[in-house]
């Protein structure tokens, strides 16, 4: 191979390199834009269960499970086992990340949970997805559903105040 040829074969891996680098970036930039642009609050978890990435609606310490907050690189797996002595909402989302990530739920687990505040109780919904990827993991979701309940909760009591109104104008 002469210097030339040589020369033109630099350029082109140059150019190869560029190229690949360019569209890593790109790529990197769609996911990122990606997982801000989903509604509601996401964390992607690696197959261990530790946190790897939040969309932009997380702020720090919003990873909550049983109470306690979760950082990224910090196992939510692990929190969630620590909290499940303290309700079975816990335990219950522990178990079925562990079996996502194990593969035993290939279309995914969802659960409902209440979350104690001082201004009253919330209710969200938890989405675990698989992770459609080589090395595995989970994608999590989380929306608050409180208004979803408290609906229910309503009907449930106009449900019942009516029963009630017709038994007693039944008997009377």
């Amino acid at each position: 191979m002469n210097l030339m040829e040589t020369t033109l074969v630099v350029r082109q891996h140059t150019r190869a390199e560029r190229e690949l680098a360019e569209q890593l970036r790109f790529e990197a930039a769609l996911s990122r834009g990606v997982l801000a642009s989903v509604p509601g609050k996401v964390a992607v978890v690696d197959r261990a269960g530790t946190v790897i990435r939040v969309n932009d609606a997380w702020s720090p310490g919003d990873l909550v499970a049983g109470g306690s907050e979760v950082a990224v690189g910090a196992s939510y797996l692990d929190v969630c086992r620590a909290a499940a002595s303290s309700g079975p909402a816990s335990q219950e989302m522990a178990q079925g990340i562990e079996a996502v990530l194990a593969g035993g739920h290939p279309s995914g687990f969802r659960m409902e949970y209440p979350s104690p505040l001082p201004s009253g109780e919330r209710w969200h919904e938890l989405a675990v997805q698989p992770l459609q990827c080589p090395e595995g993991g989970a994608v999590l979701t989380f929306a608050d559903c409180t208004a979803d309940w408290d609906t229910s909760l309503m009907e449930s009591a106009i449900c019942s105040t009516e029963a009630e109104a017709c038994w007693i104008s039944w008997f009377c």
